[in-house]
């Protein structure tokens, strides 16, 4: 959960993400009166074949690291339990939010399921096909425990917390406990999001939402926030940090001024970036898929400001193996990634809107000094760059946006079509440009106040 802070710990601490995995799914129910058992056929078709008219676990991440990784998982059979496992607890005082009291309700069910499973001979390799090297390491691909309400989500590395129900040819890194209870209208996108985003944990993402919801955290991220305040929710793809983060693109650094054609994500092998050093910007065509992000409203260009002084460092609280109790972009006004919106609103930090179509850039829209001016003064003051968006097409194309791209000064734009094979037959190449001159934006240290 350090967003990929250290590479070299996939095994003992991080799942595999690239190669071939098989991840093993623990239903836990609790008989508790307003806690219906889990659509266990739900699960099992969620984790099931890949399906192109329905969402599945593999289909997700087959897509976001455009076929680097395979996921295959299998659902045991639910098991019930009708006693709290704390002594002198019932189960109605097992409904627990915090994480102190996460850790302490599961990491007896935990240990005692996976006892079981080594009593009756289960045969926990055939869930070890991966490892750094893209062959078996002697660590599990993947453990998700889900359960009918009786928590909170949390996920925590067994072994930091019990490294004595770890030993054997196999061995368990992390567990992630995700809250799969039944919804009321029979939607499953957030049970499903979650899911995901429980697994997103597993391989190394950090928690990109704002834990104590003062702000909505990321937008426009699985890691991020998939619902609003109303329960709408929506499956949306990794963030352009995110994938970069995990190697599933790679970065594209903006010398000059360029003129680029910019496939859909999660199509194209290149993240744009605008900026140099620690802090900088990340831009990717974000609109609505058959299964994923279909709560976005209009294709667009969504822009990022990434902190990178933000990521955890080893020895710090938020790092993992140590568990994270908040997050990296608890703090909106200095968060580790944020995004930049088309209008200027920056509501979704008050919880005003949640994705709001005016936050991606389309056609008619720009990035310039004024906007950064007003962000990097009040918001996030990190660095000195020179960065412009302009010219945007998000239309001609489609779904392929062009757009001006500038960072730094340069003599002259250079066209370039995003590094992917497919461009759209009988698409012309861009005229070159006149470049714009920027003046040097030169970036306050102050930090806004939270409201």
């Amino acid at each position: 959960m350090d967003q990929f802070a250290q590479k070299d710990d996939i095994g003992p601490v991080k799942v595999p993400n690239r190669g071939k995995s098989r991840v093993l799914v623990i239903p836990v129910d609790f008989a508790l009166p307003g806690l219906p058992p889990q659509n266990v056929e739900h699960l099992k078709r969620f984790f099931g074949p890949i399906r192109e008219d329905v969402p599945t676990f593999a289909g997700y991440f087959r897509d976001n690291s455009r076929g680097l990784f395979e996921v295959e998982a299998q659902v045991l059979d639910p098991i019930t339990l009708y006693s709290c496992p704390l002594p002198g607890l019932d189960l109605s005082s097992c409904r627990v939010t915090s994480p102190a009291g996460i850790t302490s309700v599961w990491l007896p069910i935990v240990e005692k399921r996976i006892r079981d499973l080594k009593k009756y001979n289960f045969d926990l390799s055939r869930f070890d096909l991966n490892g750094p090297a893209g062959l078996p390491d002697g660590w599990i691909d993947g453990l998700l425990f889900t359960q009918n309400g009786i928590s909170a989500e949390a996920t925590f590395p067994l072994s930091l917390l019990a490294p004595e129900i770890i030993t054997g040819p196999v061995r368990i890194n992390a567990v992630t406990i995700v809250d799969n209870s039944l919804p009321p209208d029979g939607d499953y996108t957030r049970n499903d999001a979650a899911l995901l985003h429980g697994f997103g944990h597993l391989l190394g993402f950090a928690e990109l939402s704002d834990p104590d919801r003062s702000s909505y955290g990321l937008l426009y991220s699985l890691m991020g926030a998939y619902c609003s305040d109303e329960n709408i929710c929506d499956i949306p793809l990794l963030d352009a940090d995110s994938r970069l983060a995990v190697g599933w693109a790679e970065e594209y650094l903006i010398q000059g001024a360029e003129e680029v054609r910019i496939p859909p994500a999660p199509e194209g092998r290149y993240i744009f970036r605008l900026g140099d050093g620690s802090g900088y910007f990340l831009v990717e065509n974000r609109g609505r898929l058959p299964l994923w992000d279909r709560r976005i409203e209009s294709r667009g260009l969504a822009v990022y400001r990434v902190a990178q002084q933000m990521l955890p460092r080893e020895g710090e609280s938020d790092s993992f193996p140590e568990w994270i109790s908040g997050g990296v972009n608890r703090d909106e006004n200095h968060p580790l990634i944020m995004n930049i919106p088309a209008d200027g609103n920056f509501d979704f930090l008050t919880r005003q809107s949640w994705l709001d179509p005016r936050d991606l850039f389309q056609t008619g829209d720009r990035l310039g000094p004024s906007q950064l001016f007003l962000f990097t003064e009040l918001i996030s003051p990190f660095g000195t760059t020179e960065i412009a968006i302009s010219d945007i097409d998000s239309k001609t194309y489609a779904p392929w946006i062009r757009a001006r791209l500038q960072n730094g000064s340069g003599e002259e734009p250079s066209p370039r079509t995003e590094g992917c094979q497919n461009f759209p037959a009988g698409a012309d190449q861009p005229a070159i440009l006149l470049i714009v001159l920027l003046g040097l934006i030169k970036l306050g240290r102050r930090s806004a106040k939270r409201q």
